[in-house]
C-alpha cells in the first residue's frame, strides 16, 4: 500500500532504506546522450511539463519571495555573477542609483531640478563618498563639458 502524500518516514525506515541502497551502484556515473537529452527536453517541455498550465498561488508567490530575500541566496556577493568592482560604467551607475538614496535637492547648488549619480572623484567604485546627486548643469560644470554647449558660451 502506499503511503499518504506528504506523510513522513520514520527514522527507522528510513535507515533500513539506506542500508538496502549501500553498494547499489546502479546508474551511477551514467551520462544520457545529447539524443536522449533531446528526447527528454522534448518530453518535458509544453504539455508535458509538471507546472503546465499551473500558476502559483500569492500565498506560494510571497513565501518564495520571502525565502529569496531572508536567505539572500542570489543578491549582492552572494549572486554568481557578482563582479565587485570589476564592473561596467553602465552597471555601476544603475548599482550606485539603487543603493545610494536621492536627496530632494542637488548637492551642489541646492536647486530643485532632475539629478543624476555624478563619480566626484574619479575613482569608480561601490564607495558611497566617491559619488553625488547633482542635477543637468551641475554635472556638466564638474566635467568640464560646458565649454563644448552653446548655451553655456558667454556665461
Amino acid at each position: 500500500m502506499a503511503r499518504p502524500k506528504g506523510s513522513k518516514l520514520s527514522a527507522e525506515h528510513r535507515a533500513k532504506i539506506s542500508q538496502a541502497l549501500l553498494g547499489n551502484t546502479y546508474a551511477l556515473g551514467n551520462k544520457f546522450t545529447e539524443e536522449a537529452k533531446i528526447k527528454l527536453s522534448i518530453a518535458r517541455s509544453g504539455k508535458g511539463n509538471v507546472m503546465y498550465g499551473k500558476h502559483h498561488t500569492e500565498a506560494t508567490k510571497e513565501k518564495i519571495s520571502r525565502h529569496n530575500l531572508e536567505s539572500g541566496h542570489s543578491r549582492g556577493i552572494n549572486n554568481p555573477n557578482w563582479k565587485g568592482d570589476n564592473v561596467e560604467y553602465s552597471a555601476l551607475h544603475a548599482w550606485i542609483r539603487r543603493h545610494l538614496s536621492k536627496p530632494e535637492l542637488c548637492e551642489n547648488c541646492h536647486e530643485n531640478k532632475r539629478l543624476v549619480a555624478a563619480n566626484i572623484t574619479g575613482v569608480y567604485s561601490r564607495d558611497f563618498s566617491n559619488w553625488k546627486y547633482i542635477c543637468y548643469r551641475c554635472h556638466n560644470y564638474m566635467d568640464k563639458t560646458v565649454n563644448n554647449l552653446k548655451y553655456f558660451k558667454g556665461n
